[in-house]
Order: structure tokens, then sequence, then C-alpha cells
């Protein structure tokens, strides 16, 4: 029993990897664009591309031709090169597809990445990768200064058009350290930028009841200083009236007396005084 368990899992682990395999494998048709798509690369675009590493010629090109010219000139002269190579055949086609705008930045591209590698030196093998409607061939390639890489798309299709193209410069070892180096200072200083903003916040948390009881007072002043003007007048209108009651009496002393003296009597209590009128003249 044990020995049937063992053979059937051994027989399920072998059927998922021929699955796995066959997910993975290329159809005929992919296979061949991507060997078509090396050989262009290798043989054609590179060399022809190479040319524009001096400065005047590449110059020269941008200036004086657009991309429907360039796109014309370009697969003119590389259909030729193609035929002239038996490369046609090979590759099962009429002529050699480019994209003018591709071609226009590829020949920017390889311009500029000239100046860091030096003079072409060795082309070495091409790798081809499929992705869905795309082919990208990866060429290396090794200059008198510096080693680079060569990149092309294709489109994956019967036309194989070059849809893009570009010669990128490997990195030196003193670039890569200083890209690692400068990558861990940024690390290093966002997490201590990170720590600094929650050691502030921290330290401002305490702050938060000393404001609160600050503005309590505050509000408390200001409802105080709002209340005391109401107060101060109900108490003037009471002086006020208190005064106009005393200088009422007074008054009223004076008149009797006047009137008790004119009158001849000792006092003025038997008196009353029923209303004050001013004489007219």
């Amino acid at each position: 029993m044990k020995k049937f368990l063992t053979m059937l899992c051994m027989l399920t682990c072998l059927l998922g990897l021929t699955a796995c395999g066959g997910e993975n494998a290329l159809s005929g048709f992919d296979q061949t664009n991507a060997e078509c798509a090396k050989v262009i690369s290798t043989t054609l675009l590179l060399p022809y591309l190479s040319q524009f590493a001096d400065d005047e010629v590449a110059d020269q090109y941008l200036a004086e031709y657009n991309k429907e010219e360039t796109e014309y000139m370009a697969e003119s002269d590389l259909s030729y090169l193609a035929s002239m190579y038996g490369l046609l055949q090979v590759i099962g086609s009429n002529s050699i597809k480019v994209d003018g705008s591709a071609f226009l930045s590829g020949i920017t591209s390889f311009n500029s990445a000239f100046d860091s590698i030096g003079e072409l030196q060795e082309i070495g093998e091409a790798k081809a990768e499929v992705s869905g409607s795309e082919i990208i061939v990866t060429v290396p390639v090794t200059g008198s200064l510096q080693n680079a890489e060569a990149e092309f798309i294709f489109s994956n299709d019967i036309f194989l058009t070059m849809e893009a193209a570009a010669l990128n410069p490997n990195a030196s070892m003193g670039d890569k350290m200083a890209k690692a180096a400068l990558n861990t200072l940024m690390g290093m200083g966002t997490v201590f930028a990170v720590l600094i903003l929650i050691s502030l916040i921290i330290s401002a948390m305490g702050f938060i009841p000393k404001l609160q009881n600050k503005l309590k007072k505050k509000a408390e002043k200001t409802e105080e200083k709002e209340n005391r003007p109401a107060a101060v007048e109900e108490t003037a209108a009471a002086v006020v009236e208190e005064e106009e009651l005393s200088d009422d009496l007074e008054l009223v002393a004076v008149i009797a007396a006047a009137i008790a003296a004119s009158e001849g009597a000792a006092s003025a209590d038997g008196f009353v005084v029923r209303s004050i009128r001013k004489a007219r003249r």
C-alpha cells in the first residue's frame, strides 16, 4: 500500500511539472519570431545604429530627416543589407520594418551611450523574450571603456516591426556602490525623520492640557468682562435714583420752611406740599 501511494505521488508531481512546462513553452510562431528578432538585432540593427557614435553624423541625420523620411531610409538600407547577407530568406520576409520615431530615439540613445562605452569591440550572444504582443531582445556589448547592453523591441507579428531601440551602459562598481550608499542614506534619513516627527508629536501631547486650561481661563475672563458692564449700569442707576430722591426731599424741606416763615408758624410740621409749579413772569 505504501509503495502504491509513493508511486501515485511521484506520478502526480511529474504530471504537474509537465503541465507547468507546457504553460511556459512557446508556440512555433513565437519561437520563429524570436529567432528572427535576434538575427535582425545582432546582424543589422546593432551595426547600423553604431555608425551614429559619431556626433557629427548623428546630429546631421537628426536635423535633416523627420519620422517618415527616417522610416523610409532605414527600411530601405536595412532591407538592402539583409538581401546582401541572404537574411530575407532566413527571416522569411521581403523587407525589414522599423518605426520612424523609435529609430530616431535609438539614434539619440546610441550616440549618447558611445560617449561612455568608447569603441565597439565585441557583440555578445543575443537573448529574446516573448512578452505577449512584443519580443524583447537584449544583446551584451563590449566597449573599450565600458560594457553595455543593447535592447530592441519588436512587434510579435508577421511584420516584426522594430518599435524601440536603446543602448544602455552598464553601471560600474563605483556607480553601484554610490547608488547603494545613496539608497542607504535615504532609507536611514527617512527613518530618523519619522522618529523625530513621532517624538515631536509625543512631546506636543503634554502641551495640549495646558493649552486647553489656558483657553478655558481666557473664555471665563471674556465672559466676566461681558457681564461686568450690566452690573455697573444697574449700580449707577440706583445711585442716580437715590441722589434724585434726596435732592427732592431737600427741596421740599426748604419750601416748607419758607412757607412757615411767611405764615409766622413756629415749624412746618403741619404743612403738606402737594405740588411744585414754576412761577410765570
